[in-house]
């Protein structure tokens, strides 16, 4: 599944979104939770391998030397360590209880904190040093020489009757963390979105905002080229035309007087002013650049024109002020 951009989502998709994410985190979850069950197989497989490989190696060459003794320390040590810890804690708490004769509860704090450690560490100890004596005896060379063989053999039969299962277990486990890496990733984005899903609707929505008023300007302007045409008609016999803004005369007899005029909206569009005859008038270029989007007060009070002469000469024009 590609990753989403969610900024480009719409206002709508977003809300849609909002309430969807948590489902989707949820069931990427669930997913990637489904991969880790299978990479476990898998690697309990490579296991298998391994311990059958290990079986057929020793029925060759035989155990490992000492390995009796190996195998007991570390079932001591791994698989029994509970009972062997609570043993010593009873042998420490029995010890202060009948030798020294402390409270009850006096003797099981010192059999916790003290006796008990110190008995197993004693015992530790003392295993460490009968498995260093049976490695002496027995030989060390004779271990790193069976070692040696052992790993040349064991490679061996992978190498000759598990090296494709075993390449093809492997590249299962790389595909599933790849897939996982995708999950994360999009999890990720999932969430880093509905953190901010805020700012992101606010962002779509001024986004949607400012294209319906781009439609609507586009639209506006449109239809202001037929009103201009309109207007211009209207003044086609004249020979002076003056600027209702301004109020400068202009000699229009020339056939090019068009380039000297634009048509203006006395209300501007971007503050929901329309393209209408009544909000339209003919005004010289000059006044035109610099009102652009100021209202018809603003443009007055900025230019120092007479705002008052003005609004009456729109109104006799019909013109809505």
């Amino acid at each position: 599944m590609k990753n989403k951009d969610y900024k480009s989502y719409s206002y709508d998709q977003l809300l849609t979104f909002e309430k969807q994410g948590p489902v989707l985190i949820e069931k990427l979850v669930d997913q990637s939770d489904k991969k880790d069950t299978k990479i476990k197989d898998l690697k309990s497989r490579l296991e298998h391998i391994d311990e059958t490989i290990k079986t057929s190696v020793e029925k060759k060459i035989g155990v490992k030397p000492g390995s009796s003794f190996r195998n007991f320390f570390d079932k001591l040590y791994d698989d029994n360590f509970g009972y062997f810890a609570g043993g010593c804690i009873l042998l420490g708490f029995l010890h202060l209880k009948i030798n020294v004769n402390l409270p009850i509860i006096l003797s099981a704090m010192g059999a916790f904190i003290l006796i008990g450690p110190g008995i197993m560490i004693g015992l530790m100890l003392g295993l460490t040093v009968l498995e260093t004596i049976i490695k002496f005896l027995i030989g060390g060379d004779a271990q790193d020489k069976y070692q040696k063989k052992y790993e040349k053999l064991f490679e061996q039969i992978k190498k000759d009757k598990h090296k494709k299962p075993i390449e093809l277990i492997h590249k299962k486990i790389e595909d599933l963390d790849d897939e996982k890496s995708t999950l994360y990733v999009e999890r990720r984005d999932i969430e880093k979105a509905l953190n901010e899903i805020v700012s992101l609707k606010r962002r779509a929505k001024n986004k949607e905002d400012r294209a319906k008023i781009a439609a609507f300007n586009n639209k506006a302007r449109s239809a202001a080229s037929y009103v201009r045409a309109s207007l211009l008609k209207e003044i086609l016999n004249k020979k002076k035309w003056e600027c209702p803004y301004c109020h400068k005369m202009y000699d229009i007899e020339n056939k090019n007087y068009t380039k000297l005029l634009d048509a203006d909206h006395i209300h501007p569009v971007h503050k929901g002013g329309l393209s209408t005859k009544q909000n339209m008038i003919l005004v010289c270029k000059s006044c035109n650049s610099k009102k652009k989007t100021l209202t018809l007060r603003q443009f007055c009070k900025i230019r120092r024109l007479d705002y008052e002469k003005t609004c009456n000469v729109l109104e006799k024009m019909g013109k809505d002020v």
